[in-house]
């Protein structure tokens, strides 16, 4: 059973994963998940650390509830963005091309944009998903 999952990314399975929560909390609730206006400090030092990071904070990133929302960018920071044997640059590469492979809009986005801050060329990305 294990050995199916080695062909998707760690990171995306992660970011599918709270995707889904979101829109699961939301469909459940009968509205949106909690987050708190103006935002929390705690809140605030995630935006302030994601902006500093890639410039804007992610919009799925404000429907996360306040009390996962450190531990979610922490788990995004380690998975994504942490040195590995394989350079980020090439691991997005591998994760949009499974992500164009399984249909998911949502994780070809990002893989594209988290490729792109990686250094990827226009070419790169035309040819992970081709």
């Amino acid at each position: 059973m294990l050995e199916r999952w080695k062909m998707f990314s760690f990171a995306g399975v992660v970011l599918a994963l709270m995707i889904a929560v979101v829109i699961s909390d939301t469909a459940t609730s009968g509205g949106p998940v909690p987050v708190s206006n103006p935002p929390s400090p705690e809140r605030q030092k995630v935006y302030d650390e994601m902006t500093a990071a890639f410039g804007f904070v992610p919009g799925f990133v404000k429907t996360i509830p306040d009390i996962s929302l450190g531990h979610e960018w922490n788990t995004l920071k380690t998975v994504q963005m942490e040195p590995g044997p394989i350079p980020n640059k090439y691991r997005e590469l591998i994760g949009l091309a499974v992500a164009a492979v399984k249909g998911c809009e949502y994780c070809t986005y990002f893989h594209t944009q988290f490729a792109r801050l990686n250094g990827a060329t226009d070419a790169e990305l035309e040819d992970a998903v081709h």
